[in-house]
């Protein structure tokens, strides 16, 4: 039989059934009023095929409310928050999404087009932040050198310049992955010890402005504590921190994350986590502090399960934010920003921040009278190596190449022995006989470099 019936044949089949009706009305013409009847009476007992058409109904009734459930489009949670399975449409651009604030540098960073690592450096570690250490460390060891004699060499006020160089080894030690390596292999002449840290500054002076090294005032720190857990670094980390939000504006998409540091040692505001050993959490609760920054900027933070909640989002909406993540500024990002065409490493960067650092205080160093000639030598070595072009020799200091050079007694030699000699050595321009020199061989290229 043909299923698809014109429009003729379904009023011929209406036409029928109204006869039917008809016909069955003038044979039983009590039938309604019999079955209005019945259906009136209701009866407590049910037999057996009943009960199974009232399961089979129950049955069919509960799968079609799970058939609703997995057919719509949203589904709601215990705490009775409305869940969407199907994304948004994305017909125009929410105003909560556009954001007016253009990402890169600002502020002092953007004064040249083109940064060094130590000026890019310079923007986030800045003069003040360099007087507050030197201040309160030279506070320290005026109060930590009454302990030692009169005649320590090492135990002066530090410098502008020594500051940076402290610092710039600092850097370097995390380059070459020293920072748990003990400081006497770091300074050793031997094959293992670096001689970049012995041409900056000698162990016992390393050490000892290790151990004065200060970043608050004492006074007033006991005080500080009962209301500030940061008291001996806050006011040098709030400097950096407004540093770089002064220096560095963040694209629309940020993230926000816990940083798991191991670490034993006492800390009074430290978080212990069980299910991770050894970890450091920034607590949840913190988002809000580190997203104060970018209020009402429109920007979208990224976050894992560890800060993920509806009470979150809710705070974050309210303050013109949406929830995706964190902002974390360094001067390697300054540096990456003002120099978009050079690829330069991390390491790479670091590296030559440290060499800036210190390069200053090597300069300074080179023309103390009391080190060594193979320390001066290694600090000769070490500017050339960073560009920086050294002073020559003054001709008038040495021996006239046109004039003979005059005969006197070698500096080494007994007087007894009174051995006159015109050779010069070429570093104390002192008289030296044979036995008491050496013969150094150089050929052409080194001798036109040097």
């Amino acid at each position: 039989m043909d299923k698809n019936l014109n429009p003729q044949q379904i009023q011929d089949l209406l036409n029928d059934l109204d006869c039917d009706e008809n016909v069955n009305e003038d044979i039983f013409p009590d039938a309604s009023s019999d079955l209005s009847d019945a259906e009136s009476e209701i009866s407590d007992h049910n037999t057996e095929s009943e009960e199974e058409a009232e399961n089979i109904s129950e049955n069919e009734d509960s799968s079609d409310i799970d058939e609703q459930s997995r057919n719509s489009n949203s589904f709601y949670g215990r705490n009775r928050y409305k869940w969407s399975k199907v994304p948004p449409s994305r017909s125009r651009v929410p105003a909560h999404n556009i954001i007016i604030h253009l990402p890169g540098l600002r502020g002092p960073a953007l004064v040249k087009n083109e940064i060094s690592p130590l000026e890019a450096w310079s923007c986030i570690f800045t003069e003040d932040m360099i007087e507050l250490i030197l201040q309160h460390t030279n506070e320290k060891i005026t109060n930590y050198s009454e302990n030692y004699t009169s005649n320590s060499v090492y135990t002066y006020h530090v410098t502008r310049e020594e500051i940076l160089a402290f610092i710039g080894l600092m850097f370097l030690t995390g380059i070459f992955k020293s920072a748990r390596e003990d400081a006497r292999g770091i300074w050793s002449t031997k094959t293992r010890g670096r001689p970049i840290f012995r041409t900056v500054m000698s162990l016992n002076r390393f050490l000892f402005i290790l151990s004065c090294l200060r970043f608050d005032e004492q006074l007033t720190r006991e005080e500080r504590k009962k209301t500030d857990r940061l008291a001996l670094i806050s006011e040098l980390f709030n400097k950096f921190i407004k540093n770089c939000i002064t220096n560095y504006s963040c694209s629309e998409y940020v993230t926000v994350d816990e940083m798991l540091v191991p670490f034993r040692g006492r800390c009074i505001f430290r978080k212990e986590q069980t299910s991770r050993a050894n970890t450091l959490l920034i607590p949840t609760r913190n988002v809000l502090t580190l997203t104060e920054p970018i209020y009402q900027t429109n920007r979208n933070v990224t976050g894992d399960n560890w800060f993920s909640s509806i009470e979150l989002v809710d705070a974050l909406k309210q303050k013109g934010l949406t929830y995706v993540g964190t902002i974390r500024v360094n001067s390697h990002v300054l540096y990456c920003a003002s120099n978009p065409q050079k690829r330069m490493s991390r390491y790479k960067f670091l590296e030559e921040l440290g060499y800036a650092l210190v390069t200053p205080h090597v300069m300074n160093r080179r023309s103390m009278t009391n080190l060594s000639k193979e320390l001066k030598d290694m600090i000769d070595k070490f500017l050339r190596e960073v560009g920086v072009e050294l002073p020559e020799d003054q001709p008038a200091q040495g021996p006239s190449q046109n004039k003979r050079p005059k005969k006197s007694r070698c500096h080494l030699c007994p007087r007894l022995k009174d051995s006159n000699t015109p050779r010069v050595c070429s570093k104390c321009m002192k008289n030296v006989c044979r036995n008491h020199s050496v013969d150094v061989i150089v050929c052409a290229k080194c001798q036109e470099k040097y």
